[in-house]
């Protein structure tokens, strides 16, 4: 099966924009910690 090449390029968006929403869920995860973690001190 031959795929398109528009439809590979939407897959690497896809692919991208994934890995910048995952990123940005783990810097908010980041800053929770560190706030629930000066709040301790």
């Amino acid at each position: 099966m031959h795929k398109k090449p528009l439809e590979l390029q939407k897959q690497k968006r896809n692919k991208k924009y994934f890995l910048y929403e995952r990123d940005k869920r783990l810097v908010l995860l980041t800053k929770l910690v560190i706030f629930s973690l000066k709040k301790k001190v």
